[in-house]
């Protein structure tokens, strides 16, 4: 898979996380709070998901880790996984 598709494929990803979020919050399940926190968090991950990507099909990227830092913050992730990814990068 090259960058582009996963690039497009990361895109449709966020799309798909931000409708749910407008659905759920339309239909009084989310606040304006929670939908911001969310957008947040599903735009770490969308980071994340690029930089990995693009790693992966070797483009030099700045190893940053930033995005996991607060996703472990968050507690989208464990501290395990945290450290093991930190060590890889």
């Amino acid at each position: 898979m090259d960058v582009e598709s996963r690039h497009i494929k990361s895109a449709d990803f966020r799309q798909q996380i931000e409708e749910s979020l407008i659905r759920q919050q339309k239909d009084g399940l989310l606040s304006y709070y929670d939908l911001d926190e969310l957008r947040y968090i599903a735009d770490l991950w969308k980071n994340l998901l690029d930089a990995t990507s693009c790693d992966a099909v070797g483009c030099a990227v700045k190893k940053d880790i930033t995005s996991l830092l607060d996703l472990h913050s968050l507690k989208q992730i464990t501290s395990s996984v945290f450290v093991n990814a930190c060590l890889k990068l």
